[in-house]
């Protein structure tokens, strides 16, 4: 193989001396269509697929943090989906953190354990300080 001579203009371009696109490949987005799991490098790719099993338990979680809000309220504001969406963010993170403890225990690092342990309790805490903005407890005036 020989070595072509390739002008400054045709790399800033964009063009490679071998006919390819710099940065085609598996980062590129050229192909159409949606971003699938198998796209994304190995460990996004993982959370990808596992986040399937996290989607529906957020659902019933935010469904039911806005029946109570509406219970309490009368309706949903823009404050309270707030809440309620930082509520079911927190709440995921730790269903995460706690399937990472149960099922990459043996890959994780000891830095990495300690620090999905440490997450656990700190995306709890979230929560509820999310929870407690909703003031669930109010009893309005009527």
């Amino acid at each position: 193989m020989t070595a072509q001579r390739v002008s400054k203009k045709a790399i800033t371009r964009g063009d490679d001396p071998l006919g390819h696109a710099i940065g085609a490949g598996r980062w590129s987005r050229a192909q159409a269509g949606p971003i699938r799991p198998q796209m994304l490098p190995p460990p996004a790719s993982l959370i990808s697929r596992q986040r399937r099993r996290f989607l529906p338990a957020l659902g019933r979680y935010r469904r039911a943090l806005e029946a109570a809000t509406i219970a309490v309220h009368g309706q949903v504001g823009l404050t309270e989906a707030h809440h309620i969406d930082a509520a079911g963010a927190a709440e995921t993170h730790a269903q995460v953190c706690r399937w990472l403890l149960r099922q990459r225990l043996d890959d994780m690092t000891h830095a990495d354990i300690l620090s999905c342990s440490r997450e656990i309790p700190r995306a709890k805490a979230d929560r509820n300080r999310a929870i407690a903005a909703l003031n669930l407890d109010h009893k309005p005036d009527v």
